[in-house]
């Protein structure tokens, strides 16, 4: 994505349009899919986009009376997004129970968990206007350990009944419960919760390091008999250093790639151990010269792994050649 302040763009025009529908590139807010998007911005160091976003969707496509949803229904998920949106708290990642922090619609919210406790929401003077965050206290709940890729060590959990720095709650609160007072306004607060040591948790367990891509991507047209030059490509998906092997695999016969194999070495994008590594790296390009001996269709399929030997997703091009 380039990086949060590029993700951070790219969301914002995506978000120009609120439940666009399906054939426009903008948000779909009426499906299911993309009812995590606007608390993305949270992850992104720009949490008081999360809060305009979530609220404008919440003001906008939903209505205080019995008409309909932006969307369909489909068990309840509308609707239930609709809720979350109002209480400003939102479960973005399946399977972990971390909660996303926009700002709450009411005044007062109090939830009774399983087990008697209570997570109590305070915002005086909390209306459909007022969805920015200036800030949150927060007793009863653990400071969760986390810390941004790239950092080295992260910082043990302590009781909070202080300051809250941070756009989301940990899972722990769904057993503690604790109390969250907020200063809301009209106004954003660019400075609330938006360092990179505030961000969410993102699971990296089981990633690939590396994705590779050609470019054209998908298909491309040439001319049987004339050399034609196509650019392969690797990004990284990590922070750590890695080498990429590739192999065309096999060549169609009456194909022809120049070179046919090769290496691509990605750098790591910042200094071990330190809370201001993550940043945008740019992909490793290597151009290659593609030839067809006639006219047909062929399909070229590149395999990649590092050096480790851990496969990488293959890249795949159809080529159609026309007679020259």
């Amino acid at each position: 994505m380039g990086g949060d302040a590029a993700a951070v763009a790219k969301l914002e025009t995506f978000f120009t349009q609120l439940n666009a529908t399906r054939y426009a590139p903008y948000d779909w807010s009426g499906n299911e899919p993309g009812e995590w998007a606007p608390w993305l911005f949270d992850y992104l160091g720009a949490p008081a986009q999360t809060q305009r976003v979530v609220r404008a969707t919440a003001d906008t496509e939903y209505a205080d009376a019995p008409v309909d949803e932006p969307g369909n229904d489909d068990l309840g998920a509308i609707a239930s997004w609709c809720v979350w949106a109002a209480v400003g708290l939102f479960p973005v990642t399946p399977g972990a129970a971390d909660l996303a922090l926009a700002s709450p619609l009411f005044p007062t919210v109090s939830i009774v968990l399983p087990d008697g406790r209570r997570l109590d929401l305070r915002a005086p003077g909390a209306a459909a206007s007022r969805p920015y965050v200036h800030a949150l206290t927060v007793t009863g709940v653990s400071r969760p350990a986390t810390r941004p890729t790239g950092c080295s060590t992260p910082t043990a959990p302590r009781p909070s009944a202080d300051s809250w720095d941070r756009p989301w709650l940990p899972a722990s609160v769904i057993k503690s419960g604790g109390t969250l007072t907020y200063t809301l306004s009209g106004t954003p607060d660019p400075a609330w919760a938006s360092s990179a040591a505030s961000s969410p948790p993102s699971f990296g367990g089981g990633a690939i390091p590396a994705v590779g891509y050609s470019f054209p991507s998908g298909t491309t047209a040439i001319a049987a008999g004339q050399p034609t030059a196509v650019q392969l490509g690797v990004v990284p998906a990590v922070l750590t250093a890695t080498s990429v092997d590739w192999q065309a695999s096999p060549l169609p016969s009456g194909l022809q790639l120049t070179p046919s194999s090769g290496s691509l070495d990605l750098a790591s994008s910042g200094a071990a151990g330190t809370c201001s590594a993550a940043s945008a790296v740019d992909p490793i390009t290597e151009s290659l010269t593609l030839t067809a001996a006639s006219a047909g269709s062929y399909t070229l399929r590149i395999v990649m792994h590092t050096s480790g030997g851990q496969p990488l997703p293959p890249v795949d091009l159809v080529v159609q050649a026309s007679a020259g």
